[in-house]
């Protein structure tokens, strides 16, 4: 990935929709070889589809991050395979938008739901039910101020 790469892909990740014949025009290339190079990002898995995202506060969403304590298994050797298990199951479900592992037997979730009484319900009948969760931590968002998707730096 060159230089022209980084900026076809800032130019897309501005706006998804953009036709390849402006950004041609901003970046001074010509239309051919901007639709080359994102052919071959999308090739290559560089760029990997198109999608729509949206500002989830601006949909009147509920914001939580919710920390889960994964229980050992039996098997002291399988813990990976568990808390990678959990994880899995949990991002399963599209009122989860972040699972990370934070730490030895600990997930990191951020949950976005319509109001309070579902994110209490997603909690308490998805999370806490998924197996192998021994308990969670849950702290409601009061204000968000910023809410991007993350992007690694070009």
């Amino acid at each position: 990935m060159d230089q022209l790469d980084r900026e076809i892909l800032r130019e897309l990740l501005q706006d998804s929709r953009k036709p390849t014949s402006e950004i041609s025009r901003v970046l001074n290339k010509p239309n051919s070889t901007i639709d080359f190079r994102i052919k071959k990002m999308m090739e290559k898995n560089i760029i990997k589809g198109f999608t729509v995202i949206t500002d989830q506060s601006a949909l009147s969403k509920t914001f939580a991050q919710v920390i889960i304590d994964v229980e050992k298994p039996f098997f002291k050797d399988r813990y990976r395979e568990v808390i990678e298990d959990v994880a899995h199951r949990l991002a399963e479900h599209t009122e989860i938008c972040v699972v990370a592992a934070i730490r030895e037997g600990r997930l990191f979730c951020i949950v976005a739901c319509a109001d309070a009484l579902e994110l209490n319900e997603f909690i308490n009948e998805k999370i806490k039910m998924t197996p192998f969760v021994r308990s969670c931590e849950t702290e409601v968002f009061l204000d968000v101020y910023k809410n991007n998707v993350w992007v690694e730096d070009l």
